[in-house]
């Protein structure tokens, strides 16, 4: 996994998600994910809806397009050609029932990751004229012949002048345990060190 950002704010984040493997209809796999503890009154900072989808080696965007949050397709069509808004931040390795066995990247059933900046597709708040990050945020990648959606997750980051200054960090990229290896080893920076706690997210 590789740096991507940090955020130096009086603040905290929530990171929520929701599994789609084997709930495809149609060519689609759609869930929600449930935000509920994103505290009121505060200012959203950043939103990145991460997913994955087990596609193929030959057709690397193809995890990425037709992707929809909260109804808004995160791609683009000009001139016929279609272009993701998202990042691809990694390609894991063939899951363990993919052709080449576990551990082979060369395999046809890698597993793609890919990021998007999802912050503009927030609702705004009647009331308060902020960002609202709570509520139900529907999910739907693409699952048919050759692709298998495996989940999405949501992360938002805040900023609420009631708390401490705190150090946020993302890390992103895609790692898989394999009969080669037993665990992940990662030397995480672009923070202090904690005076009073820390807290890590998957």
């Amino acid at each position: 996994l590789t740096f991507f950002q940090n955020y130096f704010l009086t603040g905290d984040y929530v990171v929520e998600g929701v599994g789609l493997r084997g709930t495809g209809s149609g060519g689609v796999a759609s869930g929600q994910i449930v935000v509920n503890s994103v505290p009121a009154n505060v200012d959203i900072a950043a939103a990145f809806l991460y997913w994955q989808v087990i596609g193929s080696a030959d057709v690397p965007d193809a995890g990425a397009l037709g992707v929809r949050f909260r109804g808004n397709e995160l791609s683009s069509t000009l001139a016929g050609v279609s272009e993701p808004f998202g990042k691809r931040v990694g390609v894991g390795s063939a899951p363990c029932w993919g052709n080449g066995g576990p551990g082979d990247a060369s395999g046809l059933s890698p597993s793609d990751s890919v990021r998007a900046d999802v912050h503009r597709f927030l609702d705004i708040d009647a009331d308060t004229g902020r960002l609202a990050a709570n509520g139900t945020h529907t999910v739907e990648l693409p699952d048919r012949q050759g692709l298998a959606a495996m989940g999405a997750s949501l992360v938002i980051v805040y900023r609420d002048p009631t708390m401490p200054l705190s150090s946020v960090v993302l890390y992103d990229g895609a790692y898989t345990v394999n009969e080669y290896s037993g665990g992940m080893s990662l030397t995480m920076k672009g923070f202090y060190d904690a005076t009073t706690s820390a807290k890590l997210t998957h």
